[in-house]
């Protein structure tokens, strides 16, 4: 149990990609030559592979690869991996450093689980693999793979840290240099993959949540096995993104293990990455250097505790004025989201709510327009509870804004996604 408990999930938890795993299948694909942007598909609804059935999410039609694999279409990455070819992909999957550990200074570290490439894999077996199916990784791992098919090609060892200073004389004692492992796939290859990752953000209701950063990612939804079966209603959602995606400075991987209600990476996993992508690339003003003109844009810092939501802004160089308790949540903020381009142009304005202590009260936010993520944290940094109808924005809520309601009441917000 202690083991468990001290456990670092990040290094140790083993678990089965699903669609994220898409983008390592078509980077090797492509690098091969043996398919292109262009190539031709048609998505019926499902693929059959030796009497097997295979769905897919939806019944997508005619399409070109970059679009397929956009649309995380499964029949279409069941071709492209048998295009590849057992060794290739076998060949590919190990260059990408799966399969052992990455060296990371961390102990208890695994190394993910790549089942043998020999006569005993059936073909439904090597199929399924192409979406992440039967080939267990470890976070840290994959987010090395994801990021060398994101940033050119190159594979590095992680580091925690970047440097080790001195608290008392401030001094250097240590600098991490970059480790380069290898070069898995070519500039060219990798600029393929990063227009493919931008097209699923853009064709998707994600673009809505990105507030005008240009994000580039990938979803994923893995079944879990329970008993030895994939299971139907215990899931693993996930997404991988990075930013700006013209010149990615900053990588993120979120997975939720065993999301009640929504369990899709797109529902409940994508718009957490999403925030942290856009704070992590405003705290360090990372936006694109190919458009000079793009703006900053104003976190969206409801749900945090207003000390922190005082320190982002200040950071930030941004006026604010903040109205109700003195100490407690963000439960309201305008403007949020928006963009700018000089921080003194603008004030924000933020309400805060007391957190409701034992037995006590708290006044029901404002959850409109919310993502089901942000509404989450709201709500339950209040010590509030929420009931989810739908996916993606929320629209309307009930008890409704301004009542006084008891600590840990449900709140049930109806929710849909941006058309």
């Amino acid at each position: 149990m202690q083991m468990v408990m001290w456990g670092n999930p990040a290094i140790n938890f083993n678990y089965e990609p699903g669609s994220t795993f898409k983008l390592i299948t078509t980077s090797a694909t492509l690098e091969e030559g043996v398919m292109n942007m262009q190539t031709s598909f048609y998505c019926p609804g499902y693929i059959v592979v030796d009497g097997v059935r295979i769905r897919c999410t939806a019944t997508h039609g005619s399409q070109e690869l970059h679009t397929a694999v956009a649309n995380s279409c499964n029949p279409a990455l069941v071709q492209i991996v048998q295009a590849l070819g057992r060794d290739s992909f076998y060949e590919y999957a190990y260059n990408f450093g799966l399969g052992e550990t990455t060296g990371i200074a961390l102990s208890g570290e695994e190394g993910g689980i790549v089942p043998p490439n020999d006569e005993n894999m059936y073909n439904i077996d090597f199929a399924t693999k192409a979406f992440g199916q039967g080939i267990s990784v470890t976070p840290i791992q994959l987010t090395m793979a994801l990021n060398a098919v994101s940033n050119g090609g190159y594979l590095y060892t992680p580091h925690v840290v970047k440097e080790v200073i001195d608290s008392e004389t401030g001094e250097n004692v240590h600098t991490y240099e970059p480790e380069l492992l290898r070069q898995v796939i070519s500039s060219e290859t990798s600029d393929k993959m990063l227009s493919i990752m931008r097209e699923m953000v853009q064709e998707s209701s994600l673009e809505g949540l990105s507030n005008g950063l240009e994000i580039a990612g990938k979803t994923g939804t893995s079944q879990k096995v329970i008993d030895g079966k994939y299971s139907d209603t215990v899931h693993i959602a996930s997404f991988y993104g990075v930013a700006p995606y013209d010149d990615p400075q900053v990588s993120v991987l979120v997975l939720v293990d065993e999301p009640e209600g929504a369990y899709y990476g797109s529902q409940v996993a994508a718009p957490a990455g999403i925030a942290i992508l856009q704070k992590v690339i405003n705290y360090y003003d990372l936006h694109s250097t190919a458009n000079a003109s793009v703006s900053k844009v104003v976190p969206d810092l409801r749900g945090e505790d207003i000390d922190n939501a005082v320190n982002a802004l200040q950071t930030l160089g941004l006026t604010y004025h903040i109205e109700g308790d003195s100490t407690g949540i963000v439960t309201k903020q305008s403007p949020v989201n928006i963009e700018y381009k000089d921080a003194s142009s603008l004030t924000i304005n933020l309400t805060v709510s007391a957190v409701a202590g034992e037995g006590g009260q708290v006044v029901v936010p404002d959850l409109t327009n919310m993502s089901v993520q942000k509404a989450n944290e709201v709500l339950t940094n209040l010590g509030l509870k929420i009931k989810i109808k739908g996916g993606g924005i929320v629209k309307s809520q009930s008890p409704a804004t301004g009542q006084l309601i008891d600590a840990n009441t449900e709140v049930t917000v109806e929710c849909e996604y941006a058309p």
